[in-house]
């Protein structure tokens, strides 16, 4: 065992992506044990080496683990256990932009256009990754007295709008799925929350977006943002918040972040 009780280990699924690399330096500087998840020991070891560079003082483990697969996720949350000894946070980064947790398009378009063979896979890859991960997480969790999950979303799941038919519902789900959650795991000492933002500046999606020029939907949301569209480091910063002792009676929220885009 790797840690003890004055260590605080987080696990951060999707740690190489444009958010999740942010979460896992922003936990690692605050003194936290960041064990980086990829999908696989290269790809894991690769993120170390980028975070690495990013937070030297930070202290990383590789953590394989294939989130579209139940039994790697078992064996990753049982190497957790065996290995590092306990886990305090865990912070699922795998789809903050809201798209499938594969590496296909985004699924924008009214319904009557979508095709219908594409639904159950998306359905699929949008929620039963994080209730598997959840489902894993929760047990060594409680062994470690309690701790704090922080699931990631977007507005698209509060606000109707044409296009997203697919993402909006699902986003939906995960949102209730996380409050549901945080109320029966509470006497657990085990707090859930979601993190909610729109678009997030200075991420490779929000510049594919932005690549459609003036009229594209990202440049519109930066325009009507009169806060200012959120970056990575911002939600990184309230992730950390949420996990931490100040957040100990915040539990079942579904915090957005958008910067005045709505205030549903």
């Amino acid at each position: 065992m790797e840690s003890n009780e004055s260590t605080r280990v987080v696990l951060v699924t999707g740690a190489g992506g444009g958010v999740g690399k942010v979460v896992a330096t922003t936990f690692a500087a605050d003194g936290y044990h960041v064990l980086a998840n990829g999908r696989n020991e290269a790809r894991a070891a690769e993120i170390v080496t980028q975070l690495s560079a990013e937070c030297p003082n930070g202290r990383f483990t590789p953590m394989p683990g294939d989130v579209t697969s139940q039994q790697s996720i078992a064996e990753m949350f049982t190497r957790i256990s065996t290995d590092i000894g306990q886990l305090n946070a865990f912070v699922d980064c795998t789809t903050p932009s809201g798209a499938p947790r594969s590496n296909a398009p985004i699924r924008h378009g009214r319904f009557t256009d979508l095709d219908p063979a594409t639904f159950e896979a998306t359905v699929v890859s949008a929620l039963v990754p994080v209730y598997t991960l959840c489902h894993y997480a929760l047990p060594v969790l409680k062994a470690a007295g309690g701790g704090a999950i922080v699931t990631y979303a977007t507005d698209a799941g509060k606000v109707a709008l044409p296009g997203q038919i697919m993402t909006g519902p699902l986003r939906a789900g995960l949102m209730m799925f996380t409050r549901t959650l945080a109320m029966e795991v509470s006497g657990d000492q085990i707090r859930v929350n979601c993190v909610s933002p729109t678009y997030i500046r200075d991420t490779p999606i929000f510049d594919r977006v932005m690549a459609g020029g003036p009229d594209s939907r990202a440049a519109t949301a930066t325009k009507r943002a009169k806060l200012g569209l959120p970056s990575p480091i911002e939600l990184a910063q309230l992730t950390l918040f949420l996990c931490s002792a100040g957040a100990a009676q915040l539990t079942g929220q579904v915090i957005s972040v958008n910067g005045g885009l709505s205030a549903a």
